[in-house]
């Protein structure tokens, strides 16, 4: 078979049965004569595309990072994927719920703060989206430039000049040939 192909085999049999995939064993069958077996090629993959669907089933995707997040409720990676997955579909109100679930459970964590701000931008939703932002703890500008950038353009925005252009005098500080955040203060200042 080809490579790969008996992991890829052990995880979706073990998948359909919902047992660990460790518990799966896969033997490899004798070759006999074509004119009986057929082919018994693999190249490809095709031990996988043939006989088990196409893959990127969104449905089962969803399912396992679902069984991801009750396992590793604060997972960034199984949360943002799900959000992803979400968002491809257009279940807005999913994602929305799905990321809001992730600043509750890691307040901390930026890049759950800075999707769903960028979602609520995208929707007009300016207040709610610098509402957020705000919650817990800012990371550090030079730790997170593009947080600030995007806190600094909602306030802006907002009409909120003063913390605008305060908050792009530390991102030039951060990357002063950032041309962007320059053209964002001498906005917010003038």
């Amino acid at each position: 078979m080809g490579q790969g192909s008996r992991t890829g085999l052990k995880m979706i049999v073990a998948d359909e049965l919902e047992v660990p995939w460790d518990s799966i064993e896969i033997r490899m069958a004798l070759a006999g004569p074509q004119a009986v077996w057929g082919s018994m090629t693999a190249g490809g993959s095709t031990s996988i595309r043939l006989f088990f669907g196409p893959p990127g089933d969104a449905a089962a995707a969803e399912r396992q990072l679902l069984r991801a997040l009750a396992l590793l409720p604060r997972s960034r990676p199984a949360r943002e994927t799900l959000v992803a997955l979400l968002l491809k579909e257009r279940r807005t109100a999913e994602a929305e719920a799905a990321l809001a679930e992730g600043i509750r459970l890691a307040p901390g964590e930026a890049s759950f703060k800075k999707l769903y701000a960028r979602l609520l931008v995208d929707q007009g939703e300016w207040k709610r989206a610098l509402a957020v932002l705000r919650t817990g703890t800012l990371p550090q500008v030079a730790a997170d430039p593009d947080y600030h950038a995007l806190f600094a353009a909602v306030c802006r925005h907002l009409g909120d000049n003063a913390l605008a252009a305060a908050t792009y005098r530390h991102l030039v500080r951060v990357r002063p040939q950032a041309g962007l955040w320059w053209l964002g203060l001498g906005l917010a200042e003038e």
